[in-house]
This record gives structure tokens, C-alpha cells and sequence, in this order.
């Protein structure tokens, strides 16, 4: 009441015309912040906005959703633009509803809203736009009228605007706004970078020449695993490709594709609608985008018989396809495994295998022996890589180990590259087996075979080893053989170890070589093992450093040898005679360093190959070199060796002689006088090899019983040149010469196989071997047997290294300038890796 008095006496003392409110004439109270007014008026558009829009956004982003996902791409282009133009209706239905329900809210809505965000009584805004209705004029009625006025301007100190609240919940109760945000994120997740794409090949239907479209272009390259070593297949078809797409397209009448199998696939399809798949036989691959119109995949074939691109359910490219299997390496014996003179054994094989063979080995088993006995593995050498054609001998000294002479079956293993496996027939056979001279040596080697064969004989061993032992005058009295067999009659008393019994034959081996050879043997075995280790690494391209300090490790091994078998014959000559003294060509030291010399020469300038062949010829020369000489041989092979070196000494006087007549043929053309100062007769000299030949065909006869017919044509042979140039006509001379070389080299290869067939039949036949490809007792190439040098090793000749090794430095000089291109640079490396 004390309020209500004061206000209207305040009212009274404001009453002059000056301060009389006239009623507000503005749109909004002079008090209110226009910033407030606007949120109100904004918050009340939003809230009929938001509901109104929601049909229109509902649409928009279904559609989005579908197209994101890859929908549309999968429907035909009637059904395409039919869900287009609902689509489009939907839209229009909506955006017409939303232009007709919107419209700005007026000052007078949003002073109502802002009244009940603040909780405002009495509505003081809406008090401040009213308007004196009596009493105008009054003095006092108008300043009871101000007072009024400004208690609603004081109950404006405080307001507000709440956020929009447009009630879409009520209105959608199922929540579907959300599962359509779910869908769009999915869309948005599987298109990715193909996003803007998809959507616009969303409202393009495919209508054929209604809508014009980019054409698809496949192209595919199918690469082979590169074991394989073939180029890849490149496939081509749709727009800009040659008529029936290159190498095959849809609709060609071409043959299928070759495919190795495991081949690796690159597909890219551009253009067309959709996102396309890769079907490979009866399994399907999606591509996956990567951009608006570009698609790719990678895979690989294993099976199936043709290859399909399929974009929108229709095919866009299609090829026939083989797949080409990768059959296993076939490997084989190309000759029966054998007993080398010097008692090792001879491997021949030959391997195959469609994409090269990587690895050959041979399993040795011990015919009898328990199931669970570990069989002798080697790994046999393989020249050129991985070849897909193999034709290889080797050489293994077994007689060291446990099993040498008793009976074991061989087999073949070849692998390629993915693994498979190809294994040959097993072979049966005795393994090779040295023999022993000494009887004590002889005695020790059959103790070990005993072991061998059944380890339970232990005390039986041991009682004989201690025999041996108790007769030192049998080996000499050498206290290192007599310790021996104690130390290993001992371990067989006290030792029932099984690791005990290999121990023991390790050691008897040893004793027994010590019996039969001393210094020699350990010699041998020196540079066999270095022969093996050079195989190795030639054969796995070990780094030249190794390879040189190999070859010079097997340099002084055979100087070491060399020098013991020098020893063992000036100490025992008579037990020991030289083989080189029969006539046969001298194997000079020299000779062994010039071979090793070019073997360094072919490793270090990356002819690895020809280095394998030396070596192999190194072996070759090694072992009859022993096999002479632990092998001098009886009567009835002495008798043939003889013949038989006679015959290839006369086959190299003809060969020279023909050279020697066909100058003179040559001087005579141009008017030179035959008989040249040491020139020599030739119808003399002819004659006394005519003889020789006939005293050969007598010596064979009384041997053999039977001479061949080509050593009677050569003897005719050798009359009618002996006729020619007795009347000076040289040119007839050579025609007949060179018809009684050609005899002499058949009736050689007759004559060397009689005599096998006889002296096979009594046992002694081995010694011929040496004599077999025309090689005296070293395992050189006689000479003058053929019209070149019979060395069947390719070597590169001096001129030819010497410009490998220019190139070799050309190319180390041009890796090393970093300014030339990357890809030139990869050229070069791979180029240097090969050397």
C-alpha cells in the first residue's frame, strides 16, 4: 500500500505535458536488445523450419545413401530412371510444402517467446506496446500510466532465448532419421574416394543412346612367377583396342591363353557404370575403386578355364584361359651308376623340367639295414642355374665310409623352384670300395666291414684287431698302426656306446690307409676335399675372393700330392712303377698350372661354366692319374693298353703326315718344288706307317682272334697314298690320307670294343677305360685324333676373356654415376650380378 501511494505520487509530480507518455510507437521497446529479438525470431524459424525441411533432407539422403553404396550401378536403366524420377517427385512434393509452411516470424511472436523463455508475468513486453485507452489528457492517469510503464521496464533487466525445440521426435517416433545416418555412413565408408563418382553415375541411368557413356576399357597383364623366366601377358579389350581385342577380347575367335599356374593377375577396367569383378572360372574378385571411374585388383590363378569382367551384371571383356600345370622334374640315370678306377663312384644323370630344375641329390640306402638308419645324401652339381635341360657327372669318393662295398640302393631326387619333387628308379649296386694291397690293410678294412654289418660282433672285432696288433712285423713295426688298433680294440672292450662303433671305423680307416699308403693318402684326401669344395661354391656363384682363395688352397694341394706320389714311387719302385713311363704323354706340372690358371681366369670373369668343366676335366685327369697308378694291371691288359696306345700314336703320325702332304699340295698349286729341306719323304714315311699298322692288326689278331674291317681299309688306304706320292701327285695323296685317318679313327672305336668284350670275360677290362674318348692315362685328348683339338671343354679364348672383362669394368664404371636414370642403373646392376 506504502508502494502503490508513492508511485501514484510520484505519478502526480511527473504529470506536466513534458513528461507524458504518448503510448510507444516503435516496433519493439526502446529497452529491449534487438540482438535478443533476432535470436527469438531466428529460434521460432528454425522450429518450423527443421519439420517442415525434414521430408525434403529425408529424400536427399536416402538417395544419397543408395547411390554411395552402388545401387543404382546394379539396376537396369528403365528400372534406373524410374526410382530417378520418384526420387525427383518425392523432392518437388516436399520442397512445395516447406516454401507454403515457412514464413518470418513477426516482432510480436518473438516478444511472446522471449517472455516465456524468461518467465516473465504479466507479459511486460507486451504491456509496453499498449496504449492508453481513457483519461488522456488526465494528469493524473498519465502519470499513474508512466509508473505502470516503467514497472514492466524494470521486469525486462532479465531475459532470454532458449534453444530452438522443433518437436522432430514426436514427429518421427521410429527414429528412421537415424537409421539413415547409419546408411549414409556406410556408403560413405565403401565408396570412399569414389564417392563423388558413384553419385553422379546415381543420376545418370544408362539409357544407351539416350544418355551417351564412357566405354570400358579392360586391360589385364598376367605375370608368370618368375621361377618361370616368361614375360608377361599383356590382355587387352573394349574402347581403343584392336579389332577382337589384343591377344583376345569378347567375342574373339582366338585360341585360349597360355597361363602358367600361379600366374599373378592385374586387372584395370575405366569407364562404363558400376563397379565391376573379375570372375576366374567359377570364383568372383571385386575390383576396388580408385577414383570416379577407374577400378583395379590384383589376384592370383590357380585354376579355372577362362577370365570375365562383368561391370553392372553385364560382361565387358571375357577370355579363354589353360592353365598350364607345373609339373615336377623328371631326373633319370643316363648311365648305370659306376666304379671309377680309382674307386669312386660315377654319377651320370639326366634332368628335365618345364621351368628348370633347381636342385638334383642323391639318397644312397644300405640294402638290409633298419628302416630308421639315416641314408648318405649327396648333392650333385648343377651347371647354369636352373636349367630346364641337365646332363651332369660327378664323382664321389664313398670308399671312407662305413657302407664302401656293401650292397645299397641309389635313387634320384630333382626339385624346382615351387618344390615339386621328381625322383628316378632306385639302382642296386655294390658302392665302390678301395682296394687294399697290404694284408694288414686288408685285414683292418674287412674288421670294419664286419661292424658294419652287424655291431653286435664287437668281441669278435676287437679279438682280431688285437691279433693284428700282436704281429708288429707284419706293418713294419709302426708304432702309430700298433697304438691304433689298441686304442680301437680297447673302446670296443670297455664302450657300449652306439656313437662308439663309428668312432672306431673312422679310426681303423685312417689306420689302414696309414698301413697302405703312409704320407700319400692323406694327401689324396686333401685335395679331394678341395676338389668337392670348389664344386660347391662354383656352383652356388660363391664371391670371387672365396672362389680365388680356393684355387689357390687346391694349387698347393696337388703340389702336395704330386710331391707324396713322387715320394711313394723313388721309395718303392718296384711295388709302385710309374705309369707314365709306357709311353704314354708326360703330365708335367706346368700343364696342371696352366689349367688352374684359366679356371681362375673363366670365375673371375663370370664364365662360372666353363670354370665347372675345367674343373671336371681336373678330376678327370686326377683320377686316372691314381688309377695308373694303383692300378698297373696283368698281362692280357698291359698287351691291350699297348695296342692300344700304339694305335692312337699312329693315328696322331697319320694326322700329321696328311697336314704335311696337303702343304705340299698347296706349294705345288704355285710352282714350288716338292721335298723341301726338312720336309722329309713322304712316300718313305707313309710306308713305315703303313707297316706299323700291319704289325698292330698281326698283335691284335694273335690277342683277340679278330682284326676290324676298318683297320683293312686303312691299311689300303695307306698303299694307294704311298702310290700318290711316289709319282709326286700330292692332291691324290690327301684324298687317300684322308681316307685312312677317317679308318684309323673307326677301327680304333672297333678295336677298343672287342678287346672290352674280351678281357670283360675275364675280369681285367677296367684299364681300358682310360683309353675310352681318346685320352692317355692323365685323361688328356690324345693328340691328332680328329681335325681339331678333341678338348671338349668350350674354353673362351684370350681374346674373348679379355673383352669380358673390359665390359665387366665399363659396366662397374657406369653403376657408379649416380646422375644416370634409376631404371638404366637397375639394367646395370642386374647385368653386373650375372658376372
Amino acid at each position: 500500500m506504502t508502494d502503490e501511494r508513492g508511485d501514484i505520487a510520484e505519478a502526480r509530480a511527473d504529470s506536466t505535458p513534458a513528461a507524458r507518455h504518448s503510448g510507444p510507437e516503435t516496433d519493439a521497446p526502446e529497452s529491449l536488445n534487438p540482438r535478443t529479438l533476432r535470436l527469438a525470431r531466428l529460434a521460432l524459424f528454425w522450429e518450423k523450419l527443421w519439420p517442415a525441411a525434414w521430408p525434403a533432407v529425408g529424400v536427399v539422403g536416402l538417395f544419397a545413401a543408395l547411390a554411395f553404396v552402388g545401387l543404382f550401378a546394379l539396376l537396369p536403366g528403365w528400372l534406373h530412371l524410374l526410382l530417378l524420377l520418384g526420387f525427383g517427385l518425392a523432392l518437388g512434393w516436399s520442397a512445395y510444402r516447406l516454401a507454403h509452411m515457412l514464413s518470418l516470424p513477426s516482432v510480436a511472436a518473438a516478444e511472446r517467446r522471449i517472455e516465456r523463455d524468461s518467465v516473465l508475468s504479466h507479459r511486460p513486453l507486451t504491456a509496453l506496446d499498449d496504449k492508453l485507452a481513457v483519461g488522456e489528457g488526465d494528469a493524473f492517469t498519465e502519470a499513474l500510466w508512466r509508473a505502470h510503464l516503467a514497472r514492466m521496464m524494470k521486469m525486462l533487466g532479465k531475459v532470454r532465448v532458449a534453444f530452438p525445440r522443433p518437436g522432430l521426435p514426436g514427429r518421427d517416433p521410429m527414429a528412421l532419421r537415424l537409421a539413415l545416418l547409419l546408411l549414409l555412413a556406410i556408403g560413405l565408408l565403401d565408396a570412399r574416394g569414389a564417392a563423388p563418382g558413384r553419385l553422379a553415375d546415381a543420376l545418370l541411368p544408362r539409357l544407351g543412346a539416350v544418355i551417351p557413356r564412357t566405354p570400358a576399357v579392360v586391360q589385364l597383364w598376367l605375370t608368370p612367377p618368375a621361377y618361370t623366366g616368361l614375360a608377361p601377358i599383356f590382355l587387352r579389350a573394349g574402347a581403343g583396342a584392336p579389332a577382337g581385342g589384343e591377344r583376345q577380347g569378347i567375342g574373339s575367335p582366338s585360341s585360349p591363353v597360355s597361363v602358367p599356374f600361379g600366374s599373378k593377375v592385374l586387372a584395370r577396367l575405366e569407364g562404363g557404370a558400376g563397379a565391376p569383378r573379375l570372375l576366374v572360372g567359377d570364383r568372383a574378385v571385386p575390383f576396388k575403386a580408385v577414383d570416379g571411374s577407374t577400378y583395379q585388383l590384383e589376384d592370383k590363378i590357380e585354376s579355372g578355364d577362362h577370365l570375365a569382367v562383368q561391370q553392372s551384371g553385364r560382361t565387358v571383356a571375357e577370355w579363354a584361359i589353360t592353365i598350364v600345370p607345373d609339373l615336377p622334374p623328371t631326373i633319370a640315370f643316363a648311365t648305370p651308376p659306376s666304379r671309377t678306377l680309382r674307386s669312386t663312384l660315377r654319377l651320370e644323370y639326366v634332368a628335365s623340367d618345364d621351368y628348370g630344375v633347381a636342385a638334383v641329390k642323391a639318397e644312397i640306402r644300405r640294402v638290409g639295414a633298419p628302416a630308421d638308419e639315416a641314408p648318405i645324401e649327396l648333392e650333385l652339381p648343377l651347371s647354369g642355374g636352373h636349367p630346364k635341360h641337365a646332363h651332369e657327372t660327378s664323382f664321389h669318393d664313398l670308399t671312407p665310409h662305413p657302407w664302401a662295398g656293401l650292397p645299397v640302393t641309389i635313387q634320384l631326387s630333382a626339385w624346382d623352384e615351387p618344390g615339386h619333387v621328381g625322383m628316378s628308379e632306385p639302382f642296386s649296386m655294390v658302392l665302390p670300395e678301395r682296394i687294399f694291397n697290404h694284408p694288414v690293410a686288408r685285414a683292418i678294412i674287412e674288421n670294419r666291414k664286419m661292424l658294419t654289418e652287424d655291431p653286435g660282433r664287437r668281441p669278435e672285432v676287437a679279438a682280431h684287431l688285437s691279433a693284428i696288433a700282436a704281429r708288429p712285423s707284419a706293418f713294419g713295426g709302426d708304432l702309430g698302426v700298433f697304438l691304433s688298433l689298441i686304442a680301437a680294440r680297447t673302446r670296443l672292450d670297455f664302450s657300449g656306446r652306439p656313437e662308439t662303433i663309428a668312432a672306431v671305423q673312422q679310426l681303423l680307416w685312417d689306420t689302414a690307409l696309414a698301413v697302405e699308403d703312409g704320407h700319400l693318402s692323406i694327401a689324396e684326401r686333401e685335395l679331394r676335399d678341395l676338389q668337392q669344395k670348389l664344386m660347391a661354391a662354383l656352383d652356388r656363384n660363391a664371391p670371387d675372393q672365396e672362389i680365388e682363395r680356393l684355387i689357390a688352397q687346391l694349387q698347393d694341394a696337388i703340389e702336395r700330392y704330386m710331391q707324396a706320389l713322387a715320394e711313394q714311387q723313388l721309395r718303392n719302385p718296384d711295388k709302385n712303377p710309374s705309369p707314365l713311363a709306357q709311353g704314354a704323354q708326360l703330365l708335367e706340372r706346368r700343364d696342371l698350372q696352366k689349367l688352374l690358371e684359366r679356371m681362375r681366369e673363366m670365375a673371375r670373369t663370370g664364365a662360372r661354366d666353363a670354370a665347372r668343366q675345367l674343373l671336371a676335366q681336373l678330376q678327370d685327369m686326377l683320377e686316372n692319374l691314381r688309377a695308373a697308378r694303383i692300378n698297373p694291371g696283368g698281362p692280357s691288359q698291359n698287351g691291350a693298353s699297348a695296342l692300344m696306345r700304339g694305335l692312337d700314336d699312329l693315328i696322331g703320325q697319320q694326322d700329321r703326315l696328311l697336314q704335311r702332304t696337303f702343304r705340299d699340295a698347296q706349294e705345288s698349286g704355285m710352282g714350288m718344288p716338292l721335298g723341301q729341306p726338312g720336309s722329309g719323304n713322304s712316300a718313305a714315311d707313309q710306308e713305315k706307317l703303313r707297316r706299323a699298322l700291319g704289325e698292330i692288326m698281326r698283335r691284335l689278331g694273335d690277342m683277340s682272334g679278330k682284326i676290324p674291317g676298318q683297320l683293312g681299309r686303312a691299311e689300303r688306304a695307306m698303299r694307294d697314298a704311298v702310290e700318290a706320292l711316289g709319282r709326286d701327285a700330292a692332291n691324290d695323296a690327301v684324298g687317300a690320307q684322308t681316307q685312312a685317318l677317317e679308318a684309323l679313327r673307326q677301327g680304333r672305336q672297333a678295336m677298343l670294343e672287342g678287346l672290352r668284350d674280351r678281357l670283360g670275360q675275364e675280369g681285367d677290362s677296367e684299364d681300358l677305360d682310360a683309353f675310352g674318348p681318346s685320352r692317355d692315362p692323365m685323361g688328356r685328348v690324345m693328340p691328332g685324333f680328329g681335325a681339331f683339338d678333341g678338348n671338349d671343354v668350350a674354353i673362351p679364348e684370350h681374346g674373348d676373356v679379355q673383352r669380358a672383362r673390359e665390359i665387366q669394368d665399363e659396366l662397374q664404371r657406369r653403376a657408379g654415376e649416380r646422375r644416370r636414370p634409376e631404371l638404366e642403373r637397375e639394367y646395370i646392376d642386374r647385368l653386373l650380378r650375372r658376372f
